[in-house]
């Protein structure tokens, strides 16, 4: 169908407004037109700067939006500026530069509310979790009852394991902000409800009301979907969890097959060992990665590693993916690289250069003190070869678990942005058919490299698998590394509550009490060979 040209205000004002609306209706194309004009009329008007850095932003082109950020701050020195420039270096990776952005920011806003929380929550974002604390903390001093404020001050004491102190702010923000259904998912995701303490009748009355939007509906029901598990009301959880997935899945623009055909371009591109292992990487010792799929016991063994004194966790890092497409675009010259196009680029990439960009940005999380530092990013089992390739001493650690509780778990869990397979059984099952088909790939090429540790032998004979995982990083034995759950360094995954309970086993095999409603999974996941063996 031909769409008529976009008409565009002639005056730099109403431009403005009009690429405001575009950019909050979500015509984001349209928004970059009205941006690219008006910076063209205007460009020493600091709205223009700034609505077309927030369009950039928007577009996932960072590079853009930094430099407008920039040109915005040379014209003036407020608060909102550095605020967006802190928002366009996160993006970049830059974790420094993001620390920097912040203090200007609260230097500058001091008593501004709405700012500080967008400040702690960016310092968030970077895992500065104390930090975060304290800059809503000072919000709070301004406004007590601030519900933004204390909705992620809860946030902060949950990463931080404070999770009685959560659970009594987060049931101030229910009472004065009952709408709020993002807060009563919060609530039921602190801990394990019982049948004598649960909030099962006010969600399932939530739900019979409505909620005001899909969001709201969809947390709604993942949250009865959580505490009905948890009081062993398996019918009603699985009802609830398929209602709230669906929601989702409605709302994400979202193909498996394209990531499936980046799986196998991996497999085809890093093909065998001599290009595993080409050419001379960065020669450094400390990285320590820890890959899989989500919700198989990742969690549990960064702490167990990072209860040795010679190791620091990272938390989830995306900087091996950023850093390696920097370097595509790099030997590209700039020029954009197609999609289908971009597994092939990187074998022409500078791999040296790709690890110690890697280590520097890697650095800015954990400080240049740290001997071993772990990144727990599971996604990163997409680049077993290229990290061999780059940093060929880092260590790699595959954890493992029953192919059913795995997609099980991923099933029931409400994400953020990442694994959009996650919401929908067959999609599920055949991303998780690719990624095992990548794994083995990675084994045959990367004989001995990559440690498999097994979720479930980690459960039942802790102490054991402990000392595999440290010989496998070189490291001694330290008694330490069994107290995980007694660390009060803060956790920002999905697994942040269960990580501070001992270790217990009623999540080996919970996917039994939905056979029936798994069967199909189970199908699909038989035929590829996946369920004799893990």
């Amino acid at each position: 169908m031909h769409r008529p040209p976009l008409q565009l205000a002639d005056k730099p004002e109403d431009l403005a407004r009009q690429g405001w609306k575009y950019l909050k209706e979500g015509r984001y194309s349209s928004a970059m037109q009205a941006s690219e004009k008006l910076v063209r009329l205007a460009p020493q008007m600091e709205a223009a700067q700034y609505l077309m850095s927030k369009t950039a932003l928007q577009v996932g082109n960072a590079k853009l939006a930094l430099q407008h950020a920039k040109k915005a701050l040379t014209i003036s020195d407020k608060a909102a500026l550095h605020l967006l420039l802190a928002q366009c270096q996160l993006v970049l990776g830059k974790r420094e530069s993001v620390r920097a952005a912040i203090d200007n920011t609260i230097a500058r806003a001091p008593r501004d509310v709405a700012v500080l929380v967008v400040a702690g929550s960016i310092l968030n974002q970077i895992d500065d979790v104390s930090q975060a604390k304290e800059v809503f903390l000072k919000a709070l001093e301004l406004e007590p009852e601030n519900p933004s404020a204390l909705f992620n001050l809860a946030t902060c004491l949950r990463f931080l394991g404070e999770l009685d102190e959560a659970e009594e702010i987060i049931e101030r923000v229910i009472r004065d902000c009952p709408e709020n259904h993002q807060s009563v998912l919060f609530r039921a995701d602190l801990r394990r409800q019982t049948a004598e303490n649960n909030h099962i009748d006010d969600l399932e009355s939530r739900i019979a009301r409505g909620a005001n939007d899909w969001k709201g509906e969809m947390n709604l029901y993942y949250a009865l979907a959580k505490e009905a598990e948890d009081i062993q009301a398996y019918q009603k959880s699985f009802k609830a969890l398929a209602s709230g997935s669906a929601i989702r899945r409605r709302h994400l623009e979202y193909n498996v097959d394209g990531d499936v055909a980046v799986l196998d371009d991996i497999r085809r591109c890093y093909a065998d060992s001599e290009i595993c292992a080409r050419g001379p990487g960065f020669d450094d010792e400390a990285p320590i990665f820890i890959v899989g799929m989500p919700r198989t016991g990742t969690t549990l063994a960064e702490r167990i590693l990072a209860g040795h004194s010679r190791v620091s966790s990272a938390g989830e890092l995306h900087d091996f993916s950023s850093e390696l497409v920097k370097e595509i675009q790099r030997h590209s010259n700039g020029r954009p690289v197609a999609k289908d196009r971009i597994v092939k680029a990187s074998l022409s990439v500078d791999f040296s250069r790709l690890g110690r960009q890697y280590v520097f940005a890697a650095r800015q999380a954990v400080g240049p003190e740290a001997k071993y530092f772990i990144d727990k990013l599971p996604f990163n089992f997409l680049y077993c070869g290229l990290i061999h390739r780059a940093l060929p001493q880092a260590r790699i650690i595959h954890m493992v678990r029953d192919p059913m509780d795995t997609c099980y778990a991923v099933f029931k869990t409400l994400f953020g942005q990442a694994y959009p397979f996650s919401y929908d059984l067959d999609e599920l099952a055949t991303y998780y058919i690719a990624y095992r088909k990548l794994m083995d790939h990675w084994h045959d090429v990367l004989p001995g490299l990559i440690l498999d540790v097994a979720y479930e032998d980690v459960v039942t004979d802790t102490e054991r698998q402990a000392r595999r995982l440290l010989a496998h990083c070189g490291l001694d034995w330290e008694p330490e590394c069994l107290e995980f759950h007694k660390s009060k360094a803060a956790s920002t995954t999905a697994s942040a509550v269960q990580v501070r309970r001992p270790l217990y086993s009623s999540s080996i095999q919970k996917w039994r009490h939905y056979e029936h409603q798994l069967a199909p999974l189970e199908a699909r996941l038989a035929q590829a060979g996946l369920l004799a063996n893990l």
